[in-house]
């Protein structure tokens, strides 16, 4: 359904331009380094909070790091990239919209942890995530009304909560994957949404559906994430019991085995996996959607998101080449076929980076 809906949108007829977008230059390019001041202003925050507090938030905060292994999280760029769609030039601006949308994040993070019951002190995370949650709401009423902020951001929890309810459908049985499945991965997008509404308080006059084309554009490319999350941890989802779109089909053939102990099936998956087409299927499947973000994005004059965009594509499409060179090898000779699967996995271990 979302696929059809996006080509909707891409086929020209009613597309949001903006005529009045300021026209000077970008005010900043130093992305990386803009992050790390964010970074950096959320730990002096955390200090001058009481030690339990503090405490708990830099363990979440350096957990959520180690767990990304150094690689970006993209929603600490977002605010920076949609700054470029709307057309807005203030530097300062720009700033504090993104520093709300960190506090925003790590809002969203902490609620999910306690979710997750991660091991932690979930009444600590439960109170430090109302701080945060002020925190954002006191930096973004410079821009909005806390009453549209409100709306918006309870309208974002919903939908993603929606989401996650649905998807754990998934969780501990193997259910066939169909369309509204792939609109609910897209709909789990509410923290790279988080800095929308400060935007749209900004800009007063604002295009017929703007935000609903930001949306679309956002949605498809968090499936498209989602796709190259699920396989590249594919073996925690499955000690996890839970069947993500590559291990149902890797496994829709096998459920008998599926009782048993999963690390006995891993090897049989891998091979699944790897040796049967599936990863590339998958990396194309990625593609294909970040292939709809990036056209609207465009269309949006969106050329930082559109780049980002480009170059995942790009990356994904090296992958699914090198891992079809290594494949090639079975026709030449019979390599240990435990060596061939570990070399695969490798490379989609060092390419790919979680979102």
């Amino acid at each position: 359904m979302l696929v059809k809906d996006m080509m909707r949108f891409n086929s020209g007829k009613g597309l949001c331009t903006m005529d009045n977008r300021k026209k000077t230059m970008y005010p900043l390019a130093d992305f990386k380094g803009e992050v790390k001041e964010l970074k950096k202003q959320y730990l002096a925050f955390l200090d001058s909070l009481s030690s339990n507090l503090a405490e708990s938030g830099k363990n979440q905060f350096f957990e959520r790091a180690k767990n990304r292994e150094s690689g970006p999280c993209i929603t600490f760029y977002t605010p920076f990239w949609y700054a470029d769609v709307f057309g807005e030039r203030d530097r300062e601006t720009i700033k504090q919209i993104a520093m709300g949308s960190f506090y925003l994040y790590h809002f969203v993070t902490l609620k999910d942890d306690v979710l997750d019951q991660q091991g932690i002190n979930a009444n600590e995370y439960l109170l430090l995530s109302d701080v945060v949650l002020e925190k954002s709401l006191e930096i973004y009423s410079q821009f909005a009304s806390r009453r549209k902020l409100t709306f918006h951001f309870n309208k974002l929890m919903h939908q993603w909560n929606h989401a996650e309810a649905y998807l754990n459908r998934h969780q501990g049985r193997m259910v066939p994957y169909e369309a509204e499945d792939f609109q609910m991965m897209g709909e789990k997008a509410a923290a790279l949404k988080l800095c929308l509404p400060a935007f749209n308080g900004i800009r007063q006059q604002r295009e017929p559906h703007f935000s609903g084309y930001i949306d679309k554009a956002v949605d498809a490319a968090v499936i498209g994430f989602q796709f190259m999350d699920d396989l590249l941890d594919w073996r925690e989802d499955l000690e996890n019991d839970f069947y993500t779109y590559p291990l149902w089909i890797a496994l829709s053939s096998r459920q008998e085995e599926v009782r048993g102990d999963h690390r006995d099936i891993q090897y049989g998956v891998s091979e699944e996996l790897y040796l049967s087409g599936i990863a590339e299927h998958i990396l194309e499947k990625s593609n294909e959607y970040l292939a709809l973000s990036k056209d609207l994005f465009t269309d949006l004059h969106g050329k930082y998101w559109a780049s980002f965009l480009d170059s995942t594509m790009r990356q994904n499409s090296a992958l699914l080449e090198a891992m079809q060179s290594k494949k090639q090898i079975l026709r030449y000779k019979k390599p240990v076929l435990h060596d061939l699967l570990a070399e695969l996995e490798r490379l989609i271990k060092i390419t790919l980076q979680p979102t």
